[in-house]
Order: C-alpha cells, then structure tokens, then sequence
C-alpha cells in the first residue's frame, strides 16, 4: 500500500531508493517483475503495471534514473514552463558534470555551470529549470532558431524572465566553444515577446 501511494503521487514511478527505503529488496523486486506487478522502465525506476505511457511518467522516470541529480531541461523544460511551440514527447534533461555517467531513455546533457536552486523550480511536481537558465543552456540541446525565438519570446511574455536580465545572462555566460551558442546570441537581437 505504501508503494502504490507513493507511486500514485509520482504518476506511478517509483525508484529502486524508493523501494530499498520502504523495505524491498532485490529478490522481492524480481519477483514483482516476473508476475507482472511492476515494469523496469529504466536503469532505477519502475512503474506500477498497467499505468499508461504518458509524457509526465517518461519524465518521472528520466528524473528517478538520474538519482536526484537531474532537472527537466531543453525541449521538455520547455513544455512544462509553457513556452510556445514545444508538445513533443522528448524527454531532455541536465545533469552536473560530475554526474554525467547517469542515463535515462531520454537525452541527458551535462553542463559544467553550477547547477543552483536559483536555477532550479518545481513545476508539476517535476524538478525543472527555470526559463532563464533554459534559455542560457538551449545551445546544448541543439534548440533550432525558431525553438530558441519562441523559447525566448514566449519567456518574456509569460513573465517568466526579464527581457534585460536575460540580455546580461546570456552575454555573461556565452560560451563560443558550443555549438548553436552563436543562433542563441542571434535571436537577442528580436525578443520582446
């Protein structure tokens, strides 16, 4: 019963921390699996049988197999904040560089940037960055140029960010050396919502 609560307020993923912490062990979660009860979805997650693939249990998982270390990022970032433009079903996350050996089904990109909890805010539940810092870090998931205008603009509009501290930001952290940074200082030149 206390895995099925939790699992029901995690859209019906639970990791494999979760389970050792409420007494279930190896043995225990194998038998589960032969008999149906529960599906491996990843190399740390499981979700409760017969619960439907939707994009939130795809990024419970993705979150659960990343160790607590990830946060939605990139196109599925995005999609959580609202941002126009982004309804795929990708799953993207980022991770600290020291945690990239971490995988998931998803895309999982590191970043050497400090990841703070100025960066970091819940939304629905799922841990996600905030519009700025996606905006900043859209280069490392090779956001298009129209991504990056509708990412930028729609930021602005929904007052998820200023239009002047974004500016400063990505000047300040700008790096050259990353593919798509250069279309990211391109599509400053027409924010404003």
């Amino acid at each position: 019963r206390h895995i099925a609560a939790l699992a029901a307020t995690q859209h019906s993923v639970i990791s494999t921390v979760q389970l050792q912490t409420l007494g279930v062990d190896a043995s225990t979660r194998s038998k589960w699996e032969r008999r149906g009860l529960i599906l491996r979805l990843g190399p740390r997650s499981f979700a409760i049988a017969g619960s439907p693939a939707t994009f939130e249990r795809a990024m419970a998982v993705g979150l659960a197999d990343l160790g607590g270390f990830g946060v939605a990022a990139g196109r599925a970032g995005a999609r959580l904040l609202g941002l126009d433009g982004f309804a795929s079903g990708a799953t993207e996350f980022l991770v600290p560089r020291a945690h990239r050996m971490y995988t998931t089904d998803g895309l999982v990109c590191s970043t050497g940037r400090p990841l703070s909890t100025a960066d970091i805010i819940t939304v629905r539940g799922f841990r996600c960055l905030t519009a700025e810092r996606l905006i900043v870090e859209s280069p490392l998931f090779n956001f298009t140029r129209c991504e990056t205008e509708n990412a930028i603009d729609s930021a602005i509009r929904l007052r998820h960010v200023a239009e002047q501290r974004l500016r400063t930001r990505v000047l300040r952290e700008h790096r050259g050396g990353i593919n798509g940074s250069r279309l990211l200082l391109d599509a400053l030149v027409d924010t404003g919502g």
